[in-house]
């Protein structure tokens, strides 16, 4: 039973991806997939650049 799962799981994850591959979407999720993970890198990098120089002025007045 588990195995005729698996078989039609797989052909239909299969199928899946020929259709985004035939139709060309691949490109569209993968090029929304890059547009957020370099938005949330570079978000990342801004609120770390703030919080070190937060923490420079914090040390600073504290001297």
């Amino acid at each position: 039973m588990f195995s005729q799962y698996a078989r039609a799981t797989r052909h239909n994850v299969q199928t899946e991806h020929s259709i985004l591959l035939s139709n060309g979407k691949i490109y569209v999720v993968v090029g929304v997939l890059v547009i957020i993970f370099t938005s949330l890198a570079f978000y990342l990098y801004r609120i770390d650049k703030k919080v070190s120089q937060f923490t420079l002025e914090q040390r600073e007045m504290d001297s």
